[in-house]
């Protein structure tokens, strides 16, 4: 039949820049596509070194005033976090680095940020859960004390029926 089909994608190979072209772009990406070249050195030489590759991404972004306070937190957060060292000395000399070049106008260390990230994201994970709670206690209202169909009960709830058949199921699980 002769039928074919293909894809052709974009590629953007990690050193198909240099250093230095990479920090000269206006792109957020650039710094994650420098961060990934330094990331390859792990594991090839000291963490020492690693520290010191991670701490020049981390002030050409500073410095490089190209991006608002939080963008910079969040490229802060990845870059410590991607290019992880264990050696807890040259994290806590990195945080010390990085808040003195900032001239204390970062309020929260890197380790405070990623806390607060973290806790946001549970605090979202956790509103999420309970409306999701929230709309099985009410579907399961609906089919216990209304005897209403998958159906009606979605309706009402204006949830999914695919939904309402999973409280179902698991109504009849605990009986």
């Amino acid at each position: 039949m002769g039928t074919e089909i293909m894809y052709r994608y974009n590629v953007c190979h990690i050193f198909d820049h240099t250093e230095e072209e990479l920090l000269a772009m206006n792109n957020p990406f650039a710094f994650i596509v420098l961060a990934a070249q330094k990331a390859l050195l792990q594991g090839k030489v000291p963490e020492e070194e690693l520290g010191k590759h991670r701490l020049t991404v981390a002030k050409a972004l500073i410095q490089s005033q190209k991006f608002s306070h939080k963008k910079i937190q969040e490229l802060m957060l990845f870059l410590k976090s991607f290019l992880y060292i264990g050696n807890r000395k040259i994290n806590s000399k990195f945080d010390e680095q990085i808040y003195q070049l900032t001239g204390k106008k970062i309020t929260m260390g890197i380790i405070e940020t990623i806390k607060q990230i973290e806790r946001e994201e549970v605090f979202e994970k956790g509103i999420e859960e309970g409306i999701e709670k929230a709309k099985q206690d009410v579907i399961e209202n609906l089919i216990i004390r209304l005897g209403l169909s998958d159906k009606q009960a979605a309706d009402i709830a204006e949830v999914s029926v695919s939904f309402v058949k999973k409280v179902r199921a698991s109504l009849k699980k605990k009986k």
